[in-house]
């Protein structure tokens, strides 16, 4: 994930529950009090204890009582503690804005003296705001990365333990079913077969301009590579239960 985590910033993984404000999402912390009072300035645990009371944290910790957290001194050992997921995109976001601030004034943001001001909370425009991930089957290149985060609603994540990226939302509110299909396009190429008759038909819903008739044409021609598959899948069954009836019928008269 990115680690560039600047002294007093914070950054806070998924609600586990897919909602808002939970108290309970994981967050990792760099902070100033934390160094000051115990030497320690990287901080994993909840938000609740960790965000909104982080001076009582940090009293417990002076006064030897048990806390929900855990401090560190190694940013490697923090971040391994708080790294379930990596966000690749917001990763590659960072890099490219950095890269070219001028793209990000165009993009509506900030920039003084060649750096995005606020960058952090620019970044978190592309952190997921729901509890589900779309698998890909394929290790995305850093440009598709790229045109996923600037073109859709989603950002791609990795998974550590599984080794396996996958699509997250970074929007809600809506049917984004367009924006899904569009990064699975500029990733995979095909969607997932289950999500074919799941897209939303009405033009231009979440993509548009010649974003959503190339969206809409590349599922036409997945759908009828589809239909012909079953075609012949249906044609292959059909000759083996008739296979199948001539040998039974064999056996009986036998």
């Amino acid at each position: 994930m990115d680690k560039n985590l600047k002294l007093g910033h914070y950054f806070k993984g998924q609600e586990p529950t897919g909602c808002f404000n939970t108290g309970i999402a994981p967050v990792i912390a760099r902070s100033r009090q934390a160094k000051k009072y115990t030497g320690k300035e990287y901080i994993v645990g909840r938000d609740l204890d960790v965000l909104y009371d982080m001076t009582g944290l940090i009293l417990s910790i002076m006064r030897g009582k048990p806390v929900k957290a855990k401090l560190y001194t190694s940013k490697a050992r923090a971040f391994e503690e708080f790294e379930q997921w990596e966000n690749i995109g917001r990763g590659v976001m960072r890099e490219y804005y950095e890269e070219h601030p001028e793209k990000a004034e165009e993009d509506g943001h900030d920039v003084e003296d060649g750096e995005v001001k606020y960058l952090d909370e620019v970044l978190d425009n592309y952190e997921p705001m729901m509890n589900y991930a779309y698998l890909l089957r394929c290790e995305p290149d850093r440009d598709d990365v790229l045109r996923v985060c600037q073109e859709t609603n989603l950002t791609v994540m990795y998974k550590d333990s599984e080794e396996e990226y996958y699509l997250a939302l970074t929007g809600g509110g809506m049917d984004l079913s367009q924006d899904i299909a569009r990064a699975y396009q500029i990733l995979d190429t095909w969607l997932p077969t289950a999500l074919l008759r799941e897209v939303c038909k009405q033009p231009e819903l979440s993509v548009h301009g010649e974003a959503w008739l190339e969206m809409a044409e590349q599922i036409r021609k997945q759908m009828m590579m589809e239909i012909r598959g079953l075609a012949q899948d249906y044609k292959q069954w059909g000759s083996n239960i008739q296979e199948y009836k001539i040998k039974a019928k064999e056996r009986a008269n036998a």
